[in-house]
C-alpha cells in the first residue's frame, strides 16, 4: 500500500492525501512510527506558517540492484560481463519530510523502516543474506524499527554557514559478514555520482553525524569451516563532526554490552527461539557460547588529513572485559581467524611475480699477504702540499700564515669542560666562600654570596624528559589503552561437541580394551598389544584408562587396577545419575577411590561447567602502541604496564584462594612507588640493517616483574599444566621436515628479564612413582610441603634467537640450573618440618648478627644486643605461637574424626559437623592438611586458617564459644542416650546406643578445649603481628556468604 499526503502550512491549511493502493478505505492501519497509534499517512492538522510536509507511508518496498563487478576485465565483451544482482525487501516504510521557509532549520527528514532484508540473489537457488531483522516480528508484542534516520540541514543567513545533522538508530539486526567484501565497493561506485553532477550545491561546512546501535548483531561465517562466530552489541554510540579541511576528524564510540559467542560446528547449534527478548539470549538458546563480555569501553579515533602526524590515532579508555574459556575454545577461535584472513588474502594478492634469488654475498678472494707500511712516506706532513696549477685556484686560497693554522687546529674545549673549568676557577664568584655546613669532615661552602633561590611552584608545574622529547619521532599510528580492567574466566568442560565426543569414543573403546584384558587375565593368559593401549592421552592433556606405566605392573597388581577403573565408572555413573559428585554424610563401606579433586578425570561431565577453576585478574592496564614511517629503524613499539596481576584458585578441592599475586613488603616484598606497575613489558619491531630474505623485522623485548607471592594447590597446578597442554590434531597431513620453514618464526634480536623474586607455598597430594622412575626429579617435590621457600630468578639477556619455543626453552635452561646450584638452600628452607628450624635458627643469629653490625656502624655496643634481643624474643615467640596453634588446630581435627568414626550422626538435633567451625592459623604444616581433610563432604572446602581472630581480645571470645558449644554438645549427647534406648526395641540396640554416646561425651569436652587453645594462640599472634592477616586473607578461601 502506497500512502502519500502533502500538508501546505501558511493560514490555509490545505491539505491533500493522494493514496495508491487497492484498497482505498481511510481506516487502513498498519506499522508506522514508533508510538504513532494514528492511521497511516495521518498528519495531525497543526500546519504552521512557512512550513510543508510531506509524509509517504509504503507497506511493502522491493528494490532490484544490478551492479557491475568492477572495471572490465581485459578480452572480456561488455555483454558477457556477470552482474551482481542485489534485493532489499523493506517492510513498513514511513518517510516524512517538513520544508521551512523561516527559521532556523530548512528542511526535516525522518525515514522509519520496520523491517528490512538485504541479499544476494545472483544465483536465485542460493541467496546470500546480508542483513536481517535477528528477532522475527511478534504480532502479539509489536516490533521495534530496524532503521531510523533522521535528516536536518539549516544554513544561517547571516553568516552563510550551512550545517547538517545525520541521526541513525539501528535496532535488532544481524549483519552477517563474510571473507567477500566486494559487494561493499560495487555498491559504492553504484551509488557515486558522476562527475560535476553537484557542482552547484553548497558543501556542509559543518555535519553532525549521530549512530545508535541497539542490540545488534554481526555474523561472521569462514569459509572453510563450519564454525561460527557472533557479535552482539547491546547498547553503542557513535559520534563525530565532520569539517571540510579539518587537520582531525574525532570520532566517539561510547560502547555498552558487548559480547562475543560462537560455535565450532552444526552439532552445537540448536533451533531458534522466536520469543527471545533480546539478541543475546536468542543466539544463546541456538547454542552459541559466550566467550567475551565487553561491559563498556569509550573509544576515541582520531584521523588526519595526510598532513600532520599520527595519521590515525586511537584512543581508548574506561574498559571492563570478561574472557570465559575453556581448553578447547582457543584453538577454535583461532582457527576461524586464520580462515577468514587467509581467504581475504588470497583475494587480494596481486599476480605472482617470479621470484627473484636474493643476492648472494660472497667473501673476496684470499690475497697473498703484503707490507701494508711499504707505501706509507714519513716525511709527507713535513712539506708544504704541491698545489696544482688550476684556473680555479686563486693565490689567496693556499694558507700561508702556520701560527694561525696551528692555533686554529688545535681542539677546543666543550661546553661540559667549558663548564666544569669555569666551576673550578670560579669564574665570576669568590674562592673563599663561607662554609655553611661542617659535620663529620663533609663541607658545604656558599660560593655565591646570594644563596639559593629557590622557587616554590617549580615541582608543580609537570615538565617532560627534554631528551625523550626530543628523540621521539612522529609515530604514523598511535594506539593508546588506558584504565582497562579484565577478567578471565577458565572453565572446566569443553566448549564444543566435537570434542566431548571424540573423548567419550575415546574413552568407551579403551573401557572394551580394558575389559578384554581383565578377561585374558582371568583365564590365567598374558594380556596381548592392547594392554600398551589401555592408557590413552587425548589431547594432549587427558588421560583415560590406566595410569600411564602400568602395562608393567605384576599380573595381580594390573589386574586390580582394571577392576578398581573399572569399578569406578560404573560408580561415577550412578553418581553422575543421582546428581552428586560425593557420599552422603554418614555413608560408610566401600565405595568409589576418592578422587583429590574435581578437575579433570574425577568431573565425569564434559560441558563447560557453570562456575570457572581459575581466574586471571588483570587491573590497571595501560598500554601504547605506535607504528613509525618506513625510514625509522625501529618499525612499531608495544608497551605494556599492569598495575595488578592475580590468579585467583576457585577449584573446589582447594582451600587456598590466590594461586599468583604481588608480594607484600612486609613479607620480603618491595614497597612501589606511586604509580608504579606490577608488570611492564615492552616490545620493539626493528628492520634488519640489510635486506635479508623475506625482509624480517626483528624483536627487541624487555620484561620487568615485581617480586610475587605463589600459594600453589597441586589441584590448581595440575590443572593449568593440563589446560596448557591441551591441543586439538590439525587437520591434513602435518607438514614434513622440509616444508617446515623458519620463516614465520619471530626472530628475538634481544630480550632482557629482569630479577624476578618470588616466595612460594606449596601443597602437594598424589606423587607419579611413574614419572619418578622415568628419572623426572621434579616429581620429588610432590613429597613434601612447602611453606614460603625464596627463589629469585636471575637478570638475564637473550640475543640472536629464532622462535618463542626456542626462547622458552633457553630461559628455562638459564634459570633452573641457576635455581639448583645456587639458591637451593633457600628453597628447602621452605619445607614444613625445616621452616620452624630455619626460623628459630634466624633468631639465635641475631643474637650475634646485629650487635656485630651496631658495633661496626657507630660502636653502641649496647644498643646492638638490645636489638637482637628483641628480634629473638620476637621471632621465638611468634613462631611458637605459631607452631602451637597448628598442633592445637591438628589435635582437634584428628578428635573430630574420631568423633566421625565413632558415629555421633545418629541424631540430628545433636549433628556436630567437624567442619562446621573454622578456627585457624597462618602458615601450613601438617596441621593444615589435617585441617582441611575433613572438609570433603563440605560443598566448600574451607580450610580452618581461613578466619582467625584479628587480636587476642577476639580470640578469647572464639576459644570461650568454642568450648562452650562443645561442651553443650556432650550434654546433649548424654541426654539424648536414655531417649534413643526407650525407642529402640531388642537387647542389642540399648547396648550399641550406649557404647557410642559415652566416647563421643569425652570427645566434646576434648575438641571443645583444642579449639579453645588454637583461637587463643592465633589471637595472641596475630596481636603480636598483625600483617599476618593479610597473608591469611590472600591465601585462604572463606565462605561464599562472607566473601
Amino acid at each position: 500500500m502506497l500512502q502519500l499526503e502533502l500538508d501546505k502550512g501558511g493560514g490555509g491549511g490545505g491539505r491533500e492525501r493522494l493514496v495508491g493502493s487497492r484498497y482505498f478505505a481511510k481506516g487502513l492501519t498498519g506499522s508506522g512510527r514508533e508510538g504513532d497509534d494514528s492511521e497511516i499517512g495521518f498528519v495531525p492538522a497543526l500546519a504552521e506558517a512557512g512550513k510543508t510536509t510531506v509524509r509517504v507511508a509504503v507497506t511493502d518496498v522491493l528494490v532490484d540492484l544490478f551492479l557491475d563487478e568492477g572495471p572490465l576485465k581485459p578480452g572480456v565483451e561488455p555483454a558477457k560481463e556477470r552482474h551482481r544482482h542485489l534485493r532489499a525487501s523493506v517492510s513498513d516504510l514511513d518517510t516524512q519530510v517538513e520544508v521551512f521557509k523561516v527559521g532556523k532549520n530548512n528542511l526535516n527528514v525522518e525515514v522509519v523502516v520496520v523491517d528490512v532484508k538485504l541479499e544476494d540473489v545472483t544465483l536465485p537457488s542460493q541467496p546470500v543474506v546480508f542483513l536481517s531483522r535477528t528477532i522475527p516480528r511478534n504480532l502479539a508484542t509489536g516490533s521495534i524499527p530496524l532503521v531510523r534516520v533522521g535528516f536536518t540541514s539549516s544554513v544561517d543567513h547571516e553568516s552563510g554557514m550551512k550545517e547538517s545533522k545525520i541521526k541513525l538508530t539501528l535496532a535488532n539486526f544481524t549483519y552477517f559478514f563474510t571473507a567477500e567484501l566486494e559487494w561493499l565497493e560495487e555498491l559504492a561506485r553504484f551509488a557515486k555520482s558522476p562527475e560535476g553532477a553537484f557542482e552547484t550545491v553548497v558543501p556542509n561546512e559543518l555535519t553532525r553525524l549521530r549512530v545508535r546501535i541497539l542490540d545488534g548483531s554481526i555474523r561472521v561465517k569462514p569459509p572453510t569451516l563450519e564454525s561460527l562466530l557472533v557479535i552482539t552489541i547491546e547498547d553503542a554510540s557513535v559520534a563525530s563532526n565532520l569539517m571540510p579541511d579539518l587537520p582531525r576528524t574525532t570520532t566517539t564510540v561510547d560502547l555498552r554490552g558487548l559480547r562475543v559467542l560462537a560455535t565450532e560446528s552444526e552439532g552445537d547449534r540448536r533451533d531458534m527461539d522466536p520469543s527471545s527478548e533480546n539478541g543475546r539470549v536468542f543466539w544463546k538458546s541456538m547454542g552459541f557460547v559466550e566467550i567475551v563480555d565487553l561491559q563498556q569501553s569509550i573509544v576515541q579515533l582520531r584521523q588526519g588529513n595526510g598532513l600532520v602526524l599520527p595519521d590515525i590515532e586511537v584512543l581508548v579508555s574506561d574498559t571492563k572485559v570478561i574472557v570465559s574459556i575453556c581448553a578447547d575454545t582457543i584453538g577454535a577461535l583461532a582457527s576461524l581467524a586464520g580462515d577468514i584472513t587467509a581467504s581475504m588474502d588470497q583475494k587480494q594478492a596481486p599476480t605472482a611475480a617470479p621470484i627473484v634469488p636474493p643476492p648472494v654475498r660472497r667473501l673476496p678472494a684470499r690475497k697473498q699477504s703484503a707490507d701494508l707500511l711499504s707505501s706509507v712516506d714519513d716525511t709527507a706532513f713535513g712539506q708544504a702540499p704541491h698545489i696544482h696549477d688550476n684556473p680555479d685556484y686563486l693565490d689567496d686560497d693556499v694558507p700561508t700564515n702556520y701560527d694561525y693554522l696551528a692555533e686554529a687546529l688545535q681542539p677546543k674545549a666543550s661546553s661540559s669542560s667549558r663548564t666544569k673549568q669555569r666551576f673550578e676557577t670560579g669564574a665570576g664568584i669568590s674562592a673563599d666562600g663561607t662554609i655553611i655546613s661542617d659535620i663529620d669532615g663533609e663541607t658545604i661552602k656558599m660560593l655565591d654570596p646570594a644563596g639559593l633561590r629557590i622557587l616554590d611552584d617549580f615541582l608543580v608545574e609537570p615538565r617532560e624528559d627534554l631528551e625523550s622529547v626530543i628523540s621521539q619521532t612522529p609515530s604514523v599510528i598511535r594506539c593508546r589503552l588506558n584504565g582497562l580492567d579484565a577478567t578471565i574466566h577458565i572453565h572446566e568442560g569443553y566448549d564444543w561437541a566435537s570434542t566431548r565426543k571424540a573423548i567419550e569414543t575415546e574413552a568407551k573403546a579403551v573401557r572394551r580394551r580394558l575389559e578384554k584384558i581383565r578377561q585374558l587375565l582371568a583365564d590365567g593368559q598374558t594380556a596381548d598389544a592392547s594392554a600398551e593401549e589401555a592408557s590413552v592421552l587425548v589431547f594432549g592433556s587427558i588421560q583415560l584408562g590406566l595410569p600411564p606405566g602400568a602395562s608393567e605392573l605384576p599380573t595381580p597388581d594390573l589386574l586390580a587396577a582394571i577392576n578398581e577403573e573399572l569399578l569406578e565408572d560404573d560408580k561415577t555413573e550412578i553418581a553422575s545419575a543421582a546428581g552428586s559428585w560425593q557420599s552422603l554424610p554418614g555413608q560408610t563401606g566401600s565405595g568409589p577411590k576418592a578422587k583429590p579433586t574435581l578437575v579433570g578425570k574425577a568431573r565425569k561431565r564434559l560441558t563447560r561447567s557453570s562456575s570457572f577453576a581459575i581466574e586471571v585478574n588483570l587491573r590497571g592496564v595501560d598500554a601504547t602502541f605506535d607504528t613509525y614511517p618506513l625510514t625509522h629503524q625501529v618499525a612499531s613499539k608495544i608497551r605494556v604496564d599492569v598495575s595488578t596481576f592475580e590468579i585467583i584458585d576457585n577449584i573446589r578441592t582447594s582451600t587456598w584462594r590466590k594461586f599468583l599475586t604481588e608480594l607484600r613488603a612486609s613479607d620480603g616484598g618491595v614497597v612501589r612507588a606511586s604509580g608504579a606497575s606490577m608488570v611492564r613489558f615492552e616490545l620493539s619491531k626493528v628492520r634488519a640493517p640489510e635486506k635479508v630474505e623475506g625482509n624480517q623485522e626483528e624483536i627487541v623485548m624487555k620484561i620487568k616483574i615485581f617480586p610475587l607471592r605463589l600459594y600453589i594447590d597441586q589441584d590448581a597446578l595440575d590443572f593449568l599444566k593440563a589446560f596448557g597442554a591441551f591441543k586439538v590434531p590439525a587437520a591434513g597431513a602435518a607438514p614434513t621436515e622440509g616444508e617446515t620453514s623458519l620463516s614465520n618464526e619471530p626472530f628475538f634480536q634481544r630480550v632482557e628479564i629482569l630479577p624476578v623474586k618470588i616466595k612460594l607455598d606449596y601443597k602437594p597430594k598424589r606423587v607419579d612413582y611413574h614419572a619418578l622412575r622415568q628419572g623426572k626429579t621434579a616429581e620429588l617435590m610432590n613429597f613434601f610441603h612447602f611453606d614460603g621457600s625464596e627463589m629469585t630468578l636471575r637478570h638475564l639477556v637473550v640475543t640472536g634467537v629464532s622462535g618463542s619455543t626456542r626462547l622458552s626453552e633457553l630461559v628455562q635452561d638459564i634459570w633452573t640450573p641457576d635455581v639448583k646450584a645456587n639458591q637451593l638452600a633457600d628453597v628447602i628452607s621452605g619445607i614444613a618440618p625445616i621452616q620452624s628450624i630455619v626460623t628459630l635458627s634466624s633468631g639465635v643469629a641475631n643474637l650475634v648478627l646485629l650487635p656485630l653490625e651496631q658495633y661496626k656502624k657507630d660502636g653502641r655496643i649496647a644498643r646492638g644486643l638490645q636489638r637482637g634481643a628483641t628480634a629473638f624474643a620476637k621471632t621465638t615467640t611468634l613462631e611458637a605461637l605459631n607452631v602451637g596453634a597448628k598442633l592445637a588446630t591438628g589435635t582437634q581435627v584428628i578428635l573430630e574424626q574420631a568423633e566421625s568414626v565413632l558415629g555421633a550422626r545418629f541424631s540430628t538435633s545433636i549433628v556436630g559437623e567437624a567442619g562446621g567451625s573454622t578456627t585457624g592459623g597462618g602458615g601450613s604444616g601438617f596441621g593444615d592438611e589435617l585441617g582441611e581433610g575433613d572438609e570433603l563432604l563440605q560443598e566448600e572446602r574451607i580450610s580452618r586458617y581461613a578466619t582467625q581472630p584479628g587480636d587476642l581480645k577476639e580470640g578469647m571470645e572464639g576459644a570461650y564459644k568454642s568450648l562452650g558449644g562443645n561442651l553443650k554438645g556432650a550434654a546433649q549427647t548424654i541426654l539424648a542416650v536414655p531417649m534413643e534406648v526407650y525407642e529402640r526395641s531388642g537387647s542389642e540396640g540399648p547396648v550399641r546406643a550406649v557404647v557410642r554416646a559415652v566416647p563421643i561425651a569425652v570427645l566434646k569436652p576434648m575438641i571443645g578445649a583444642t579449639a579453645a587453645v588454637s583461637q587463643a594462640l592465633f589471637g595472641l599472634r596475630n596481636s603480636l603481628d598483625p600483617d599476618k592477616q593479610d597473608e591469611v586473607a590472600d591465601k585462604y578461601k572463606v565462605r561464599s556468604s562472607t566473601q
